[in-house]
């Protein structure tokens, strides 16, 4: 999977299905932002797990939701952010 995929779940998530231009882009940056801010917390996303892509678009739409306010991390995706950092990935033996 690639970041056009996961900008595709972004817009879906968001509901702006059609956005081009300047809102594509900063649906794009937040996205950036979302793994910058996650590989700060010691998680590295692989784009090919969907728990990943899952983890990086709530983040990523939170940080556009947020931008209108000062909400604080919902507790649904912090809890995720904790799962994630503690549920060990299976490897193939």
């Amino acid at each position: 999977m690639t970041h056009e995929y996961a900008l595709a779940l972004l817009k879906a998530d968001l509901g702006l299905y059609t956005v081009s231009g300047p809102v594509s882009d900063l649906l794009e940056s937040k996205l950036q932002a979302a793994e910058k801010a996650i590989a700060k917390m010691g998680i590295t996303i692989d784009m090919e797990d969907g728990d990943d892509l899952n983890l990086l678009v709530m983040h990523a739409a939170w940080l556009y939701r947020k931008r209108a306010g000062s909400d604080p991390m919902p507790p649904m995706l912090r809890q995720a952010i904790n799962d994630h950092k503690v549920t060990p990935k299976a490897v193939d033996a």
